[in-house]
C-alpha cells in the first residue's frame, strides 16, 4: 500500500491510518487518526518488554509524529512517507534516535 498523507484505505494510507486500519480490521479496536492521539491509548510498555501487536511511537522536534506496530525480533511495520507500508528494524538509526515509547492496547 502506498503512502498517502491522511489516507485510511488500501488505496493509500499514512502511518496512523495504517495502525488504525490494522487494529480495526484485526481486533475491532477503534483508534483515533493521528499518532499523538493514538499514543494516549493503552498502557505503557518498556522497549525491553515489547511484543508483537504493541504500538510504537516516534517523536519529531516537539511531538509524536510517527507510529507503527511492533512485529517481533526487532522489526516494526509502518507506512512511511515516500515508501508506503513496509517493515523496518527498530534499531535503524533514525528510528532508534526518535523512539518515544510504546503502548499495549490488547491484553
Amino acid at each position: 500500500v502506498s503512502y498517502l498523507f491522511g489516507g485510511q484505505s488500501r488505496d493509500g494510507m499514512d502511518c496512523s491510518g495504517f495502525v488504525r486500519q490494522v487494529f480495526n480490521e484485526a481486533l475491532g479496536i477503534q483508534l483515533p487518526h493521528n499518532a499523538a492521539a493514538i499514543s494516549k491509548f493503552g498502557r505503557d510498555v518498556s522497549k525491553s518488554d515489547l511484543r508483537p501487536d504493541d504500538i510504537i511511537f516516534f517523536k519529531g522536534l516537539f511531538f509524536i509524529e510517527h507510529t507503527g506496530i511492533y512485529m517481533g525480533n526487532g522489526y516494526f511495520i509502518h507506512s512511511q512517507s515516500g515508501v508506503g507500508v513496509n517493515y523496518t528494524r527498530l534499531d535503524a538509526p533514525y528510528f532508534a534516535e526518535h523512539f518515544a515509547g510504546a503502548k499495549r492496547v490488547t491484553e
